[in-house]
């Protein structure tokens, strides 16, 4: 068994921590790839990483969206948006007060990570979809039925631009979830939601191939539009 290196374990949590703890998205997948490329060339996994840990890791189940009536895209979305930030996201119904939150688990700084990119993609596509009706002013087609379509072309878009981002940088071991982010998910019994939703997709391929496109071309970077 090769010894590990103490200063190099040290760096690598360094960056690791520096990652997880950062307000801007695209630094802190910077720093993700760069703990990678460290952990690859050394043939150090993730389990040498924590065998001292720098802190105690706060694992968060946080809301990050609630509403009397939570449209079906932004169930989907936090799907996308969760996998891709070590997250888990389920739903939570009040039926007293007639609340639906969605929810996000992870590590804090993940959450913080992923809830910022959730809510200015939530931003994006609400703006971007009901533009696109506009601009097309057509009549003869459900405007509901062409939004959705948009929106259904644009999440796909943005699952795959995710899944090419991992493929070509080899985060994959890096975005896997951590321990006990995972714990905290068993002890919640979260059961599989099986349930259909109809949507009307009345809409064209025109117009899911315009969401797509621009789902694949988001950039989940810091503000607010105009």
């Amino acid at each position: 068994m090769t010894e590990l290196n103490p200063k190099l374990i040290s760096k690598i949590q360094k960056v690791l921590e520096l990652a997880n703890n950062n307000p801007s998205v695209e630094e802190g997948q910077t720093a993700m790839l760069l703990a990678q490329k460290l952990m690859i060339e050394n043939n150090i996994t993730m389990s040498d990483v924590s065998i001292t840990e720098i802190k105690t890791k706060e694992v968060v189940n946080q809301a990050v969206e609630e509403s009397k009536m939570s449209s079906w895209w932004h169930q989907n979305l936090a799907v996308i948006i969760a996998e891709n930030f070590k997250c888990k996201t389920y739903i939570s119904r009040s039926h007293r007060i007639g609340i639906t939150s969605i929810k996000f688990v992870g590590l804090k700084s993940d959450v913080e990570m992923a809830r910022q990119v959730y809510l200015y993609a939530v931003e994006i596509i609400s703006h971007n979809s009901k533009e696109y009706v506009i601009n097309k002013k057509r009549t003869t087609i459900s405007t509901k039925g062409m939004k959705n379509q948009y929106i259904i072309g644009f999440l796909s878009g943005l699952k795959e631009k995710f899944a090419e981002q991992i493929k070509n940088n080899n985060w994959g071991l890096i975005l896997v979830k951590d321990p006990a982010v995972q714990d905290v998910v068993d002890k919640l019994h979260l059961r599989q939601n099986n349930g259909s939703i109809h949507i009307r997709t009345n809409g064209s391929d025109e117009d899911r191939n315009r969401g797509y496109i621009d789902g694949k071309n988001f950039q989940h970077i810091s503000g607010r539009l105009e």
